[in-house]
């Protein structure tokens, strides 16, 4: 059987979600963990001239709050119309993040201090941060 990119994106959110949820255990504070955790970022990427999407060009650098570098190319996740209006989500954790965003035919799309917040109830899970990036496409 085989399962197109953006099935497999799918399948991944899924299982890390299950992986990196508190299963419903209780934290410190007597609270309940929710079992699914919501990604630092939700990613969709666009021509600025044409707003198309092209994500499935595009790869995406994050310098994490632990100053781990984490690259997704998200030519993995399938075409562009697999993609539709879906979000790809990146990170897992609150803090400040660089973020870069590459595709062949455009200038670099570069934010520095990107910050992603926490709930502080009852897990501290980070408050998504939705970016709409809009790629400037090189001029010859």
């Amino acid at each position: 059987m085989c399962i197109n990119g953006f099935m497999r994106f799918l399948f991944v959110i899924v299982v890390s979600n299950l992986v990196l949820g508190c299963d419903g255990s209780s934290n410190e504070e007597g609270g309940v963990c929710p079992t699914v955790v919501e990604p630092a970022f939700f990613v969709q990427v666009y021509d600025q001239s044409t707003q198309a999407r092209i994500d499935c060009q595009a790869t995406v650098t994050l310098l994490t709050p632990t100053s781990e570098i984490v690259e997704e190319n998200l030519t993995e996740y399938g075409t562009c119309e697999d993609l539709g209006d879906s979000e790809i989500g990146l990170g897992w954790q609150s803090g400040l993040y660089d973020v870069r965003v590459e595709a062949e035919g455009y200038e670099e799309w570069y934010q520095q201090d990107v910050e992603v917040t926490e709930t502080g109830v009852p897990c501290n899970q980070p408050i998504t941060v939705h970016l709409h990036i809009e790629m400037v496409p090189l001029t010859n």
